[in-house]
């Protein structure tokens, strides 16, 4: 597909969002606070957005998160690599020519080793670096397992607006508040 028919079908796609929990996302195979070490040069994207942020959107200030939600309703998270206290929404960077699903499925992956299905975009915000990162609504499925550094945790979405708990509370906040899970 060409760049230009990708990123047509690609805005076209982010205006046909719409949320809905779907299936139960299952979670007896996941474990809880399960500390992963390796080496990557991936980075947790997924900060705040200001509404004044003017930043021209190119290819290469793209994120994608995937929002996986247990049948408790929490929520699953990872940390960064250099703060094992700080925790955001499993994703990353958007490569040059991907789409915004392929890199939140990729992401999931590499920082869970869980395999994403049932993608729905869900929320679409600018944050105050340039970033547009992509929620994606997502089942998970599999068992955690990753080479890359930082610690998967469980956790209420109280907890994710808190700013001594996740760096990108203001962008939690927003995402939550959009899809009523607040």
């Amino acid at each position: 597909m060409s760049k230009l028919l990708r990123e047509f079908v690609n805005e076209v796609l982010d205006g046909f969002g719409t949320f809905s929990l779907g299936k139960d996302v299952p979670t007896p195979n996941l474990r809880y606070d399960v500390p992963t070490t390796g080496h990557s040069n991936s980075n947790l994207i997924d900060d705040y957005q200001s509404d004044n942020d003017k930043l021209v959107q190119n290819e290469h200030n793209k994120a994608a998160v995937c929002l996986v939600i247990s049948k408790t309703g929490l929520i699953l998270t990872v940390s960064r690599r250099d703060d094992p206290n700080a925790f955001g929404l499993p994703g990353g960077k958007v490569e040059p020519g991907e789409l915004p699903a392929e890199a939140a499925i990729r992401e999931l992956n590499e920082e869970t080793g869980l395999t994403a299905s049932n993608l729905k975009q869900i929320f679409k915000m600018r944050d105050a670096h340039g970033y547009v990162t992509y929620t994606f609504l997502c089942d998970a499925h599999g068992n955690i397992h990753t080479n890359e550094e930082g610690v998967i945790r469980w956790l209420n979405p109280h907890d994710l607006i808190d700013k001594s708990v996740s760096p990108f509370y203001e962008y939690n906040f927003s995402l939550f508040k959009a899809i009523n899970l607040l």
